[in-house]
């Protein structure tokens, strides 16, 4: 099998996973989703701080879930299973934590916050 080509959004998903793991904490792909997207809920509200929170506005949960499915299968990233929620959380591998050095040492930039052109659909006018 080929070794997967890393675009900029593999590398905020590993960027991410690597930020919780390191305060002890394991996301799901959907957790992943919340904190690129900028969802603030019960989830995220302590995690604002993150250098990828709210960082790519354009992808939905299935796109993540798939780039997450990537990673996984390459070997960047990897599946814990807690026993108490039964449910299947990622963390990041030595050779998703070594891409993501190879990266930050390449571009030395934070990622850019992503401004969607919102337009208020109601406004007051006076």
């Amino acid at each position: 099998m080929s070794d997967l080509k890393l675009l900029i959004t593999h590398y905020k998903i590993l960027d991410t996973i690597k930020y919780l793991n390191e305060k002890k904490l394991y996301p799901t792909p959907i957790g992943i989703f919340k904190i690129l997207i900028g969802k603030i809920d019960d989830d995220t509200n302590l995690l604002q701080d993150c250098p990828t929170f709210s960082r790519l506005t354009s992808y939905n949960s299935k796109k993540i879930s798939i780039l997450c499915v990537g990673l996984s299968r390459h070997g960047y990233i990897k599946k814990i299973f807690d026993s108490k929620t039964e449910e299947l959380y990622l963390s990041i591998t030595e050779k998703g934590n070594y891409a993501l050095q190879e990266f930050h040492k390449r571009y030395k930039h934070s990622y850019p916050i992503s401004k969607s052109n919102f337009v208020p659909q109601i406004v007051k006018i006076d």
